[in-house]
């Protein structure tokens, strides 16, 4: 379960959001989960998103069985080592043509003491680029690495027919893609 509760706004040519988010940073090879604190991002033609915060990744309701006579229900943080770590990324968007984007992003990760492999302020890179083949094909394609030692490059693609939006009846989305994310290559996978 996620819960969102945000505010968001703009100033001049700022757009902000602070609280409680679905944190999407890149293409989502990285991390794809909620965040607590602030995005800002600036930027007419090159498009800089800027974020600060905590990782406030999802929970999970389970029940407890355990006793016949109770069926308790409680919550399981699904990535405890992540809960109110601090983070920060910079991520820069920039569209090539009208039918083709790319996207760099830098982001941080912090010491886990359950996940020794990843050490402490561990970097994450990611770009990739989207891109319009026909009104209703798309194909992204994104790249990560890491500075850890080990298993620390990762890559994605994707094919994208349709642009599914839920509050307009009719309209659906179909994909499919191959993934290959080794451990050390994100800080979330899934």
């Amino acid at each position: 379960m996620s819960i969102q509760q945000y505010v968001r706004g703009t100033f001049d040519d700022f757009n902000f959001k602070i609280g409680r988010f679905k944190d999407y940073p890149g293409y989502g090879m990285t991390y794809s989960e909620p965040m607590q604190g602030v995005e800002v991002g600036f930027g007419h033609k090159l498009k800089s998103i800027l974020r600060y915060g905590k990782y406030a990744p999802t929970t999970s309701i389970e029940s407890s069985t355990a006793d016949s006579s109770t069926n308790a229900l409680y919550s399981v943080d699904l990535y405890p080592s992540l809960v109110d770590k601090t983070f920060h990324s910079i991520e820069l968007d920039y569209p090539l043509s009208r039918v083709i984007n790319i996207k760099g992003l830098y982001q941080t990760k912090p010491d886990t003491s359950s996940d020794p492999t990843i050490g402490s302020g561990t970097k994450f890179y990611e770009f990739g680029f989207d891109s319009r083949l026909s009104k209703n094909l798309k194909i992204t394609t994104a790249t990560t690495k890491s500075d850890a030692d080990t298993d620390n490059k990762g890559y994605g693609v994707m094919l994208q027919y349709g642009a599914g939006f839920p509050p307009i009846r009719g309209n659906y989305a179909l994909y499919t893609g191959y993934v290959k994310m080794p451990a050390n290559a994100c800080i979330v996978s899934g």
